[in-house]
């Protein structure tokens, strides 16, 4: 009797510290925008009462209904996040969920707040380039590269934001794309989306990652970035590119490229990630998927007519699939994992990743930054 008496003694002072120790973390509360708000606007900054006690993070979940809520924010040290690509006519629901390192962790209320019409968007550009003429630098045509840019275009012209797409295929010298960038940059604002894609040969050389023009010049990363810097806005980097060669006759029994070929490769890669999405630089708005990295080589093929990343990457975004890959676009969004009508940098890489590596024999694996990222990055 005496045991039992102690233990539950035992119990309920356990249960009442529980309590006590639940208290120190408060659930979120006071959400601005006030649950059931509307707002105009393709962005809004949520804000909750801060808990006032050390060590506490949040993480901002969303969705559009109350049911199919993500996580779209990393842990934040402060009580705000800027929602962004918002969607016209939309309900999102929202909470936030306060977490110390000690592992306790409180889940807010579910807010709503509502997008009306007349939402400013800002403009949606793309250019486009796809390099097939190499015949004055003494490398390889490639075959599908104009493909890819086509491709690429159809499939924007099935996405909001009612893209204005310049295309650069065929021949195409480095004067002619710095100038179009520097168009863009002289008209462009802040809520402007542009797409850059590029298909083509791309190298390593003096310290820094290239791409092939056809006038035997060089777009370095370091340049490019200095141009994509200038234009105001989000900035959606997409590039299909490997080494001088790497596109030519390639076939199912292709074998390994030499070690050098495939460390310059991914050096190209990775330089190209690391440029546009590291630290301070990811929050300026890159977003950015690339072909391949260490030893391994990207692809392209006459069954797809495209390269592989660029296939996959439009198949995901509407355009068709391994089971009709000449078809029209067919409206398959099959990247959207959660069915919201809308697709993240996650979402997609999730999806071109594994498509690109099991069609290439474990050959060719995808590169993104920043990784994990749940920034929209397709609507329809």
């Amino acid at each position: 009797m005496k045991k039992t008496i102690l233990f539950s003694i035992v119990i309920l002072f356990l249960l009442l510290n529980a309590g006590c120790y639940l208290q120190l973390l408060p659930i979120p509360s006071n959400s601005l925008p006030q649950n059931g708000s509307q707002i105009n606007g393709s962005t809004v900054l949520l804000q909750w009462e801060a808990i006032n006690r050390g060590s506490v993070t949040y993480v901002v979940e969303m969705g559009q209904s109350p049911t199919s809520l993500q996580a779209v924010s990393p842990e934040l040290s402060t009580n705000q996040y800027n929602a962004t690509g918002l969607q016209s006519g939309k309900t999102y629901y929202w909470r936030v969920r306060a977490q110390d390192s000690l592992g306790s962790f409180r889940n807010g209320d579910i807010w709503s707040f509502s997008v009306t019409g007349g939402v400013e968007t800002g403009v949606h550009r793309a250019l486009l380039l796809g390099v097939t003429d190499y015949s004055q630098t003494g490398s390889s045509n490639l075959n599908y590269t104009d493909d890819d840019a086509n491709d690429m275009h159809t499939v924007l012209s099935h996405l909001d934001g009612d893209y204005e797409v310049q295309k650069l295929i065929g021949t195409v010298t480095k004067p002619v794309v710095l100038q179009a960038l520097a168009n863009f940059a002289a008209s462009s604002s802040a809520g402007d989306v542009l797409v850059f894609f590029y298909a083509g040969h791309g190298g390593y050389g003096s310290g820094e990652s290239y791409m092939y023009l056809s006038d035997g010049q060089t777009l370095g990363v370091a340049e490019l970035r200095l141009a994509l810097d200038a234009i105001a806005g989000e900035r959606i980097v997409l590039i299909d590119a490997c080494q001088s060669g790497a596109f030519t006759d390639l076939t199912p029994t292709a074998g390994p490229a030499p070690l050098e070929a495939r460390q310059h490769v991914q050096r190209f890669n990775q330089g190209v990630v690391e440029t546009f999405s590291s630290g301070a630089r990811t929050s300026s708005g890159y977003y950015v998927m690339t072909g391949a990295s260490i030893n391994r080589f990207s692809y392209e093929d006459a069954a797809l007519q495209n390269g592989y990343m660029t296939f996959f990457t439009a198949d995901g975004i509407g355009h068709v699939g391994l089971l009709n890959p000449l078809a029209a676009f067919d409206y398959t969004y099959n990247a959207d994992s959660n069915g919201d009508d809308r697709i993240t940098l996650n979402e997609l890489y999730q999806y071109v990743y594994p498509l690109v590596d099991d069609y290439s024999d474990g050959w060719q694996d995808v590169q993104v930054g920043p990784s994990g990222s749940n920034h929209v990055i397709a609507s329809w």
